[in-house]
This record gives structure tokens, C-alpha cells and sequence, in this order.
């Protein structure tokens, strides 16, 4: 079973350009992976694609999970779209205490960014407690965000 866990983020101004500038390349990176996709609809393997090096290692897989779904979904003539500003791995991101440190890719302009989480002790406890899938940053005109998807164990 699965729960997300949504956290606001404290952020200083520099970070949020970061996050934008991050934004940007995630986005840019999931559009081109699209297209080669188009390109070679049958014979592209996931070692065969080329990924921004801005984008951090641990987190290509799901770049790249992403971007196949929303090719499937154009090659069946649906609507697709990517709501998210970006989609990180376990292992691109750390929390201790209630800090996040994001990982960027080697190429990115900045290496890493310490954010402030405001969770509440119970959020932070169901995060230590359980095993993190993945992590999403969203944002609105103001705030950015965190959805953790935690996997909760469940007795049978």
C-alpha cells in the first residue's frame, strides 16, 4: 500500500532560482526524451538515450519512466501533460531532522540545496518510518512543495 505525504518547503530566494532553473532543464530533458522516443519507437532502449548531465543519476530512471508514459499516451492520441516541477529518486535527495538536501547533476550550475521542510512530527515520523518511492517538487505562484510516496507495510 501507498501514501503520499505533501510538505511545505521553506526556501530563500536563491534557492527558488534553483528550483526553477532545475525546473527548466527537467523539463526540457523530459520533452527530448519524448522525442527520441518518437524517433525510434520500437528499437530504443533506456541505455541508448541521452540525458542532460544537469539532471542527477539516481533520478534519470524516473525521467525516463515519465517520459515513456506520456509517449504511450500521445501514440494512443491522449491528452498528456507533467504537472510536476520535477521527480526525484531516494537517493538524490537526503532528510535529516527536518532539512532536504537536493542532489543536482554534475552539470547543473549549483551541486546541492538545503531546503527547510515544515512537516508536522507525525509526517516526519510516517517519513522515517517507512521506505520512500519517490519525491516530487510542485509549486504554486508563491510556495513550493513536496509529495513523498512512501510504500506502508502492511500485514497479511
Amino acid at each position: 500500500m501507498y501514501r503520499t505525504i505533501k510538505i511545505r518547503l521553506h526556501a530563500t530566494k536563491e534557492q527558488k532560482e534553483h528550483l526553477l532553473a532545475y525546473e527548466e532543464v527537467y523539463h526540457t530533458d523530459l520533452q527530448d526524451l519524448i522525442h527520441q522516443l518518437h524517433k525510434h519507437p520500437s528499437s530504443i532502449r533506456y541505455a541508448d538515450l541521452c540525458f542532460s548531465d544537469a539532471i542527477e543519476v539516481h533520478s534519470r530512471w524516473l525521467l525516463y519512466q515519465t517520459a515513456l508514459k506520456m509517449f504511450n499516451r500521445q501514440l494512443a492520441h491522449k491528452k498528456t501533460s507533467y504537472g510536476k516541477s520535477s521527480t526525484w529518486g531516494p537517493r538524490s535527495f537526503q532528510i535529516k531532522s527536518s532539512r532536504l538536501t537536493l542532489h543536482y547533476g554534475r552539470q547543473f550550475s549549483h551541486r546541492k540545496d538545503t531546503l527547510l521542510m515544515k512537516p508536522l512530527s507525525q509526517e516526519l515520523l510516517s517519513l522515517q518510518e517507512h521506505t520512500i518511492i519517490r519525491m516530487d517538487l510542485v509549486h504554486d505562484e508563491f510556495f513550493w512543495y513536496t509529495n513523498f510516496l512512501i510504500r506502508i507495510a502492511t500485514n497479511t
